[in-house]
């Protein structure tokens, strides 16, 4: 057979390559092989859209398959296989890899497939799984093609100490299409450790949690040789970055003139070699504690220095000798006695700070972090007639003595479904059912008390009340202290709960049944509108009670009451949040509020969120955190204030793939970083040199190595530095400019998003268009559909709109978008057209109002592979382009097609020939103009013709020394010049007038 075949060749290729002795296949579940008449496999989340099929006809191994079919891009679905391997086949800290075969329809990334271990909190048989205590992904992962589109993947894993549950994980997360897998194998190893090189992140047999920071602090306190090589050991690696920053700058320059940099080029590859060397070194050196062995390091590190200074020499000279063509108004990084931020929210100039453990604050000195995590949210003593502060004063004066300006308060209020509560509060009225959040069939809320952590009911009086009181008096204690320089609330916050029965809605229980009683009465002043609206037979407002939560108990249909229930549960929510941020606004105007969401567009509209807070900030794993990007940015026009990434996910987004190749994640840590300020993440705080947490792998967000004790730096961390470095340069312009207007509107349909919960569909077709978008040069706008009915934007102002799945949509709005039509403008719809309203009452007006105008013209079938992908049809002068359901567009034929009618009938500001840079044009209050130029490629340099149609009399590279002249030519309106972009650099261009 082919995979027993590979399966031995690949074995004794680890042999060969000396990363196992022996190896050992071992079955661990009974149908791992998919072998068996039932699949026999769980399905997460449970109310996934996705199906787990057996298929006979796609085959990589035996008989049949696993296909997992996913028709919803907004949803993740995991095929679970949970067992406990004994401790003779897998004891702890032995290793082992996983390989499985795997097949994608077309269209679907690497990306958007996973497997994984979680290992969890043992249970008794036929009980519900334990929580997880880690997640262990497969480190030094490979792909093997094979025939027939099929293809290998393997890595490796570790069992870890303790004893646990085992679940592992297939899974297909975001994405549209089927994923067939086959022949789960898992292989004992006897791994022989290879020492990793410095461009390698081998995490395999490397101790987490507090040991190793137990260690660093002995080595720390000692001062000895350790530590003082440690410190050489990163000032050489921060030089190095630096160095290899400068080098591409000068190969960019160079060019500009038509030169190269050869020797130079070849100096930094031998300089790399030199620091492999000095890696080594270090690595005899720790692991031997002789003092010959430090003295081979002091030895290596001299020689890497010397290269790196001769080539720091030569680097200067070639600056010397390049004609300065001088820079904008503004350049620099910004004096830090401007201050920062204005209490609603305005910025004026960049904010950068840190989480992380304090014990690393000299190591993090060279990023130049302003702040530090973070200001206690509690009281030092809390009782019902005693609130002590005084820790909220300590706390600042620590972070003066370590050289910051300040730090902020982390508010435990909205903190996922929690809020912080004394242990009297929470006393006093545990025994009130409705005093924690409870579910629609009558589960309770999940607390973490150990943690004075609550999942309380924010529709009950005391709760509310409480809310204000304690909030207004931290405030009023914080508004007297300058260096809590804002407030932070709502971390990751969730519009729903976790009970001992699965996830659940908020929203039920005797408070909240009054609230949606009184907001009923506030929308239909009396009960027969109410009725009449929603086809229900209410006697009066005090019988109308809330439909059931689809959390549990599947929607068949939707009805009027659901969605009227849904509108509830939405604007509830927010209230919370508002009532959050308003008790603690009364207290302290003068400071701004931030809240930290994670979940808008695929768990939260957006809409409301610049109303709860001063500074949204948002994050998530790529390759959503990208697609909120311009989100944010169109809503924040409407506002003019800062947006925040209050918690850096570098590790999982744009080298998530490949997290133990350092040179990708430098690539992409600075990409990552870089970009985020571009799209105007002007409050940013960044993650960090070690956390104990057992998720460090998971995020892979750490700065310092795991190898040496936490004293090395990782390869990639500097990144941040270089990054950081050169976007402070146009601090001024990154808080004095906006992203010139797309003409295209990519439209949130929030009616649709609230109705079809929990279905992602609107996410998933969002996230469509985002991809295919960011992939084909297109800056565009992205709004929720209140935007365009409260007036604030109009349909007009663009050419083309984007519409995801949109079977709901108000009346008004149906009516705007076939008149957007009728006058010319061009939608390209995923799927459904709307055919109700709000309520999802039968509403045609979307159908109607198209057929007001000239009658219909086409209906005409685009193909692709012999399949019809979308319809075109024309009404009056404009134009609809509606995608089949489940037909891919962002790829071969149809990516093409729908790339040229977008250039045809929107156009744009700004581009790169093949689209192969990303290129976004900023508009600064001064007049000028900014091009920030990104190579999105994480390992090849890639050369573009840029094309402009913005006034520029000279195009000046700004983000090189003295500024660099373009060649640029013009052709009517259009402006060209060439550039060449390393890597994941970016060049922000000065359209000098």
């Amino acid at each position: 057979m082919l995979t027993s075949f590979l399966r031995r060749v690949l074995t004794v290729g680890l042999i060969v390559a000396g990363l196992a002795a022996w190896s050992q296949v071992v079955t661990v579940y009974p149908n791992q092989d998919f072998e068996a008449p039932e699949l026999g496999l769980g399905l997460w989340p449970e109310n996934s859209l996705s199906t787990l099929n057996i298929d006979r006809e796609v085959v990589g191994a035996g008989k049949q398959s696993l296909r997992i079919d996913a028709p919803d891009p907004g949803q993740r679905a995991f095929a679970l296989m949970s067992a406990q391997p004994s401790a003779e086949v897998f004891p702890p800290e032995t290793f082992f890899t996983i390989s499985v075969l795997v097949r994608k329809s077309p269209g679907i990334s690497n990306r958007a497939i996973t497997y994984r271990i979680n290992f969890r909190v043992p249970t008794e048989a036929k009980q519900e799984p334990g929580k997880i205590i880690s997640t262990a992904f497969p480190m030094r992962k490979k792909i093997i093609p094979l025939e027939n589109g099929w293809e290998k993947w393997f890595g490796y894993f570790k069992v870890p100490k303790g004893d646990y549950s085992w679940q592992f994980l297939l899974g297909v997360e975001h994405t549209q299409g089927s994923v067939w897998f086959d022949d789960v194998v898992f292989e004992k190893v006897d791994l022989k450790l290879e020492k990793p090189d410095v461009w390698t992140n081998w995490t395999l047999g490397v101790e987490i949690g507090s040991p190793p920071l137990e260690r660093w602090r002995k080595h720390d306190n000692a001062k000895g040789a350790v530590y003082h090589a440690g410190r050489r050991y990163n000032a050489l690696l921060w030089q190095s970055a630096m160095t290899e920053a400068n080098l591409r700058g000068a190969e960019r320059a160079a060019a500009y003139a038509g030169r190269t940099l050869t020797a130079e080029r070849q100096a930094f590859a031998t300089s790399e070699q030199l620091l492999q060397a000095m890696y080594a070194a270090y690595d005899t050196a720790f692991a031997s504690g002789k003092d010959d062995d430090w003295t081979a390091f002091q030895q290596a590190a001299d020689r890497f220095g010397n290269a790196l200074n001769a080539l720091d020499a030569s680097l200067k000279s070639f600056w010397n000798a390049t004609p300065d063509a001088g820079l904008p108004p503004h350049f620099g990084p910004a004096s830090r006695d401007l201050k920062a931020l204005e209490g609603d929210g305005r910025m004026n100039r960049l904010l950068i700070g840190v989480w992380s453990p304090g014990q690393f604050i000299e190591a993090e000195k060279p990023f130049g972090f302003e702040f530090h995590s973070a200001g206690p949210g509690q009281p030092a003593v809390h009782t019902e007639t005693e609130r002590d502060f005084s820790n909220i004063t300590a706390s600042c004066d620590g972070h003066t003595a370590n050289g910051f300006a300040g730090t902020f308060a982390y508010l435990n209020f909205g903190t996922h479904d929690q809020m912080y509560a004394p242990v009297w509060f929470y006393e006093k009225y545990k025994d009130d059912p409705d005093f924690a959040r409870v579910s629609w069939d009558g589960h309770v809320a999940e607390h973490r008390s150990r943690t004075r952590s609550y999942c309380l009911n924010f529709f009950h009086p005391a709760v509310k009340q409480y809310i204000n009181d304690y909030l207004g008096e931290y405030a009023a204690f914080c508004a007297k202290e300058p260096r809590i320089l804002f407030y932070e609330f709502a971390a990751e916050t969730l519009m729903n709960f976790k009970t001992n029965a699965g996830t659940r809605s908020i929203g039920y229980g005797k408070n909240a049944t009054i609230a949606f009683q009184e907001h009923l009465r506030r929308r239909y002043q009396d009960i027969g509108a109410v009725n009449a609206a929603l086809g229900t037979d209410f006697a009066d407002f005090n019988a109308a009670v809330q439909p059931p939560d689809p959390l549990a108990k599947r929607r068949e249909t939707v009805t009027p009451l659901d969605a009227e229930f849904e509108i509830f549960r939405e604007n509830s929510y927010m209230d919370y949040l508002r009532s959050i941020n308003q008790a603690i606004k009364a207290a302290d105007p003068n400071k701004p509020t931030v809240a930290r969401f994670s979940g808008l567009i695929t768990d939260m509209n957006g809409a409301q969120a610049f109303d709860v807070c001063d500074i949204v900030s948002h994050h998530c794993r790529a390759p959503r955190m990208q697609m909120v990007y311009p989100y944010l940015n169109s809503m924040n026009r409407h506002y003019q204030r800062g947006l925040a990434y209050m918690e850096d996910f570098w590790g999982c987004q744009d080298a998530q793939d490949c997290i133990d190749e350092e040179r990708a994640q430098r690539r992409g840590l600075e990409k990552h970083v870089t970009r985020s300020l571009v799209w105007g993440r002007t409050l940013q705080m960044k993650w960090y040199s070690y956390t104990t947490g057992a998720y460090i792998f998971t995020y892979n967000g750490n700065w310092m190595s795991l190898r040496h004790d936490l004293t090395t730096m990782r390869y990639c961390a500097p990144a941040l530095g270089v990054a950081l470095r050169n976007m402070e340069n146009f601090d001024w312009v990154l808080t004095h400019s906006v992203i010139a207007p797309g003409r295209i509107l990519l439209l949130q349909p929030s009616s649709t998003m609230r109705n079809m919960r929990p279905s992602q569909s609107v996410a998933g077709g969002m996230q469509q268009f985002h991809n295919f978008l960011q992939a084909n040069g297109f800056v565009y706008e992205s709004l929720p559909e209140e935007f365009i009915l409260d007036g604030r934007v109009s349909l007009g102002d663009f050419d083309v709109v984007l519409l995801p799945p949109a079977l709901y949509m108000p009346v008004a709005l149906q009516t705007q978008l076939a008149a957007f039509v009728n006058n010319g403008g061009t939608l390209v719809a995923l799927s459904d057209l709307p055919e109700a309203d709000e309520l999802a009452r039968p509403a045609d007006a979307f159908k109607r109002t198209l057929a007001t105008a000239a009658a219909v013209a086409g209906g005409h079938e685009l193909q692709a592979d012999g399949k019809a992908w979308a319809i075109e049809t024309r009404h009056a002068n404009g134009y609809i382009l509606q995608i089949a359901p489940g037909a891919g567009f962002g790829t071969d034929a149809p990516a093409a097609e729908l790339t040229v009618l977008l250039k045809e009938r929107a156009g744009r500001a700004a581009w790169a020939d093949g689209d192969v840079l990303e290129v976004i044009l900023r508009h600064a209050e001064d007049g000028n103009d900014y091009l920030f130029v990104q190579n999105p490629d994480l390992d090849q340099v890639r050369t573009a013709t840029l094309r402009f149609t913005a006034p520029c009399a000279q195009l000046i590279d700004a983000s090189l020394p003295g500024g660099v002249a373009l060649p640029m030519t013009l052709d009517g309106m259009v402006k060209s010049a060439p550039i060449r972009l390393g890597p994941a650099e970016t060049a922000v261009l000065w359209l000098k007038r």
